[in-house]
């Protein structure tokens, strides 16, 4: 398995509700394809990420480490994502450049 935005997007959402039932209606998912979403990425970085309980869900210190660079990967995604959405290929000039030097300066422009 390879950790994609989609599951760290449901991590965060998960420790920002407490809850996975919360998280999952935040997301529209059913609550079961949530908890696969946690069990992969606990499966794939090997620890614990959150204690579950009636209560709700609270992040392990593996999940408070995961939750803080995931808040920064997210973040970084949707900053590309505003950029992207705001690029127009106009805004951008491309193509060959030219530039022009003098090969000589006349001298009574040097002298003062």
């Amino acid at each position: 398995m390879t950790v994609n935005f989609k599951t760290l997007k449901s991590f965060v959402t998960a420790v920002d509700a407490r809850s996975l039932s919360a998280a999952a209606a935040q997301l529209s998912v059913a609550q079961p394809a949530l908890s696969q979403h946690i069990a992969s990425l606990e499966e794939h970085f090997k620890h614990k990420l959150l204690n579950r309980s009636n209560a709700g869900v609270t992040p392990t210190p593996a999940g408070v480490e995961l939750y803080r660079h995931a808040q920064i990967m997210l973040s970084h995604l949707e900053q590309v994502e505003r950029d992207l959405m705001n690029r127009t290929d106009e805004s951008f000039i491309c193509g060959p450049v030219s530039v022009g030097l003098a090969t000589e300066v006349a001298p009574e422009k040097w002298s003062s």
